[in-house]
């Protein structure tokens, strides 16, 4: 239920979807791998390069560069992008992805110059994606050509690369792909769109969240969020009653994040949704749109049996009331797991006032919780007025 996972995790997930990184590739023989991890353990580059480059089998080549990728050295570039025309498939697979790990952007015009001459699907996925994460904006034209590619997975992984690029130049392209007859594009689509942020992107949008297929409407309504556009707020109230409880959340962040103040009642309501991501969200939205008449509810929900729509309901009440709603969430300091308990200290920071004051104080000098007492002392260097009695 923590808010935000990291998103580039999403871009290199569908890179380890094809092949899982912490593992040998599964034509490796255990032989092989020997030289590869002595050389890894000491990150003697140079040696596992002359793998990559002259061994003998795909096994060790791709081994080797699996390798180069983990120590993440920007002087394996040139031979991880030399591996990048491979006669093994798998190889050049495993070069792209290390390319993308260690993240130098001088390798992307070798990656965009090899994606329309790539013949392998699953290299060719793993050229666009490392394109994307690399984030090298003058190869937005390679990302473009793939958007548009008649190969439904070059699409996909384009939208993908294109949200992780963040670059607005390829709005229009992915306006595009948005009504691309796959929900698997449409959905990236929408991501890419929301990643980018940019408002002109808010029609295309609109028109996805209405969309048959929930993964579709539900990153389609994240993202109207994410660009700030509150012409879909009348859409977005209607999904909060939508069958798909992501697609509920999803509306109910973008409401909050739109600060839209005339959704307060229909938010109100998700306080009584069966699912309890969709009642944490509920309440994060009602604080954001600062809805006075939510107080009596938001307090009911201190009691939720979900810890995550306590914490939710907690940080809620201190935006709504500020420094007045600290003795009524007080009791779940004590009772929220660690990571719900820095959440809510972390919201503390936004007050000023005794209560919220006095708490920050007591949280610093705790040195059995090391991470709490660090979570108070960065939320008082946060507050912008130190309380003193008039």
């Amino acid at each position: 239920m923590k808010r935000g996972a990291g998103v580039a995790a999403v871009v290199l997930a569908v890179m380890a979807s094809l092949a899982p990184w912490d593992e040998p590739p599964a034509w490796a023989e255990p032989a092989e791998l020997a030289p590869v991890n002595e050389r890894e353990a000491r990150r003697d580059t140079t040696g596992l390069a002359q793998a990559l480059l002259r061994g003998s089998s795909p096994s060790l080549r791709g081994s080797a560069a699996r390798a180069l990728g983990r120590i993440q050295n920007r002087g394996s570039v040139p031979a991880l992008t030399a591996a990048l025309t491979d006669r093994s498939a798998a190889v050049r697979f495993e070069a792209a992805f290390a390319l993308a790990l260690v993240g130098d952007s001088t390798a992307a015009p070798a990656i965009a110059a090899r994606i329309p001459v790539e013949p392998d699907s699953a290299a060719r996925t793993a050229l666009i994606t490392a394109l994307g994460y690399l984030g090298a904006r003058r190869e937005s034209p390679a990302l473009e050509k793939a958007l548009a590619s008649r190969r439904a997975g070059d699409r996909w992984a384009a939208a993908l690369a294109a949200g992780r690029a963040r670059d607005s130049s390829l709005v229009a392209p992915l306006a595009a792909a948005a009504r691309d007859s796959r929900a698997e594009t449409r959905w990236r689509a929408a991501y890419a769109l929301g990643r980018i942020g940019d408002r002109r992107a808010g029609p295309a949008l609109r028109a996805l969240l209405g969309d048959k297929d929930a993964s579709v409407r539900a990153a389609a309504a994240r993202a109207v969020g994410d660009v700030g556009d509150s012409a879909a707020a009348p859409q977005l109230v209607k999904l909060l009653l939508d069958k798909a409880w992501r697609v509920r959340v999803n509306a109910a962040h973008a409401l909050g994040v739109l600060k839209t103040q005339g959704a307060a009642s229909p938010l109100r309501a998700l306080l009584r949704d069966p699912n309890p991501h969709v009642r944490w969200e509920g309440a994060i939205a009602l604080g954001a749109v600062r809805d006075s008449a939510a107080i009596a509810p938001l307090t009911a929900a201190l009691g939720d049996t979900a810890t995550g729509v306590v914490q939710g309901a907690a940080i809620a009440l201190l935006q709504i009331q500020g420094d007045a709603a600290v003795p009524r969430i007080a009791p779940a300091l004590d009772l929220l797991p660690p990571f719900l308990r820095s959440g809510l200290i972390d919201a503390m920071g936004d007050l000023a006032g005794p209560a919220s004051l006095e708490i920050l104080l007591a949280r610093v000098r705790r040195p059995n919780e090391p991470a709490l007492a660090a979570g108070a002392a960065s939320a008082l260097g946060r507050r912008t007025t130190i309380w003193s009695p008039r």
